[in-house]
């Protein structure tokens, strides 16, 4: 059972697009990282942004599970194999927690946390809202109950005194999982463009984001209670699951500012397959070493 030989993961999912799943997220890895814990990230369908505010906050590539790409076998093999050699797994969803292809449930996060049987984490904003949030959150948990919600996060609290007055009018049962907030400040907000959000190669300030947010976290969110309820803990080092061959060909890998769209597995099969990677840029440099190819 592949369940047995991972270690503890989540999918942290929103009620709908733009509700700050990517800040939340990569707040949380941050705050496993800081507590000296291996994270390892994943982001649910092709996207190539989020997965680099992702590798800022742990240190390591982000692996897209991407259905339609891969299929049902590649994404649980992409995600048995990168998430052995972690001490926790974060998985970020995409857009709302049940839509999914065409305006079906196909391919969602909701589907996604059934198909691998990992819990989920959810992502409220709660700007200008109290009591609606326990209706929203009712309507989620009956809406699909194999959908096992361990734990709910709000987004962009007014104060401190709006997140309890909001706590306050929730059921003891919808109290009990939420695990902390995030105040609405625009110093841990990642700004967005036409495509999205700005790329982690155009955003100056991610470092500082990326800092802001965690500091301010530690004041508001559990993360005790998030590592106890999801079991994550040390362990110790186990071998790497990239096993590099003996080097066959160069591949020049244009990465810059320009060109940075890239499934990080992508490159690590060709790795494994025998080619080393000779990076360069395309706006900086002017001569290209010596490959065999181009990707």
């Amino acid at each position: 059972n592949s369940t047995m030989n991972r270690p503890p993961a989540f999918l942290v999912a929103g009620t709908h697009s733009g509700v700050g799943k990517t800040t939340v997220a990569f707040t949380l890895m941050g705050l496993f990282r800081r507590k000296g814990l291996q994270v390892q990230p994943f982001k649910i369908g092709p996207d190539f942004i989020d997965g680099g505010y992702h590798r800022l906050a742990t240190g390591r590539d982000s692996i897209n599970l991407d259905l339609w790409m891969v299929g049902w076998p590649g994404v649980q093999e992409s995600f048995q194999r990168y998430s052995s050699n972690a001490d926790v797994s974060v998985l970020e969803g995409m857009g709302a927690l049940f839509d999914g292809k065409n305006g079906t449930p196909s391919g969602s996060s909701a589907e996604i946390a059934k198909r691998l049987k990992v819990p989920v984490v959810l992502v409220v904003d709660i700007w200008g809202m109290t009591v609606t949030t326990g209706a929203i959150l009712e309507g989620i948990i009956r809406f699909d109950r194999k959908v096992r919600l361990a734990g709910i996060i709000f987004n962009r609290a007014g104060s401190r005194g709006h997140f309890e007055m909001v706590i306050k009018s929730l059921k003891p049962a919808l109290r009990r999982k939420v695990m902390g907030y995030l105040l609405h400040s625009p110093e841990f907000e990642i700004p967005e463009r036409h495509l999205g959000l700005k790329t982690l190669e155009e955003n100056k300030k991610s470092s500082r984001i990326l800092k802001a947010a965690v500091q301010s976290a530690f004041k508001t969110i559990d993360i005790q209670n998030l590592i106890k309820a999801f079991g994550a803990r040390k362990k110790r080092k186990s071998s790497s699951s990239f096993q590099p061959v003996q080097n066959i060909v160069r591949i020049g890998v244009a990465k810059d500012p320009a060109f940075c769209f890239y499934y990080a597995e992508n490159l690590r099969m060709l790795e494994e397959a025998g080619a080393k990677l000779i990076y360069f840029s395309p706006i900086k440099d002017k001569h290209l070493l010596k490959v065999d190819g181009l990707y």
